[in-house]
């Protein structure tokens, strides 16, 4: 699959994402990056651990990636994920649920399987 199919197959503006980045290995160098960033599992082991800060910071950090590499769907999830923390972080209260939320796990399995589908 090319870059351009990849950003199809997800519904995403691949004229958009690519206008940000002026290369198109360049682009496609940080979609592959994506696979080892560790913010998602970083936001897992602080929900786990029920540390509020921690997980803000990786949630943020998931979002603005995905708002840059133009993941609309998971950047959208990763900011509703961002805004709740906030709020704990601001409370100095532990999240009510120690989970990352289902569709934020469902769209982060499904865009990593798209990604490794890339030629």
């Amino acid at each position: 699959m090319t870059l351009k199919e990849f950003y199809e197959t997800i519904g995403e503006n691949y004229e958009d994402v690519f206008s940000r980045f002026g290369d198109e290995a360049f682009l496609k160098r940080f979609v592959i990056k994506f696979l080892d960033d560790p913010c998602f599992s970083d936001l897992k082991t602080a929900l786990s651990r029920r540390d509020t800060e921690a997980a803000f910071r990786a949630a943020h950090t998931l979002k603005g990636i995905c708002l840059n590499l133009g993941f609309q769907d998971l950047y959208k999830e990763s900011a509703a994920v961002t805004e709740r923390l906030r709020e704990c972080v601001k409370s100095e209260s532990a999240p009510a649920d120690s989970r990352v939320p289902m569709n934020l796990e469902s769209r982060y399995q499904a865009l990593i399987q798209k990604i490794r589908q890339l030629d």
